[in-house]
């Protein structure tokens, strides 16, 4: 019979795997969601002499949608969780670390960097646009 202790590490690593997964595919979604937005404001910066007005809606609608706050929240939630796990040890690889932890946080710190100059390039174009009407 499998000692109960050796079974309780095998239901953490589960779901420290299931977790870890997770934040991937959360952090796929907003990278996406990121270049989604980055596209629309684009779009925006091509429109702001000719459609003003159609801009400034289109940029007001992707601040409602804040992703700067939900890269946030989620990557808090994440370090919560990350600061609960043990430091790897020295022979082992940073990147290869309880299934790739510093990787997760360094694509996190990454988006929250994208997401912040996001919303300052949409602040400066409407800004500019309100002073253009």
């Amino acid at each position: 019979m499998a000692d109960p202790k050796w079974r309780e590490v095998e239901l953490f690593n589960e779901k420290l795997t299931a977790y870890l997964e997770t934040h991937h595919k959360i952090v796929g979604d907003f990278e996406r969601s990121l270049g989604n937005a980055s596209h629309c404001i684009e779009l925006a910066k091509l429109a702001k002499d000719q459609e003003p007005e159609n801009a400034v809606t289109m940029l007001e609608q992707i601040k409602e949608i804040d992703l700067l706050g939900h890269v946030h929240t989620q990557f808090e939630a994440f370090q919560q969780f990350a600061g609960l796990m043990p430091e790897p040890s020295p022979d082992e690889d940073a990147q290869e670390d309880s299934g790739g932890i510093e990787r997760l946080r360094e694509r996190y710190e990454l988006l929250l960097e994208e997401a912040e100059l996001q919303q300052e390039i949409m602040e400066d174009l409407v800004l500019y646009l309100n002073k253009q009407a």
